[in-house]
């Protein structure tokens, strides 16, 4: 794909298509590097733990409410180690 460079004040810019942009999902700020001769845009890497407080409260209500879903993994992760669970005890 070929695009032109433009005067924006006393800088340059380049017109991305929007289509290209939702494909590579760039909704927000960017990291620019060169890289030999070329110009290589980024999403920034994602900050340590962002999201984790937003994704531990969505467990918390879906394990609340009696909704949470689990894979295969995570049940077995959480199943008793001793093999039994609730329903086995009298």
């Amino acid at each position: 794909m070929r695009t032109v460079l433009r005067k924006v004040g006393n800088s340059t810019g380049i017109v991305i298509p929007k289509p290209l942009l939702s494909e590579l999902g760039f909704d927000g700020p960017v990291d620019m590097r060169i890289e030999g001769d070329a110009l290589v845009i980024t999403k920034p890497p994602r900050k340590t733990r962002e999201g984790w407080a937003e994704a531990s409260q969505a467990i918390a209500a879906g394990r609340q409410s009696g909704t949470a879903t689990y894979t295969s993994e995570e049940r077995d992760y959480l199943a008793p180690a001793n093999g039994f669970d609730d329903s086995d005890r009298t």
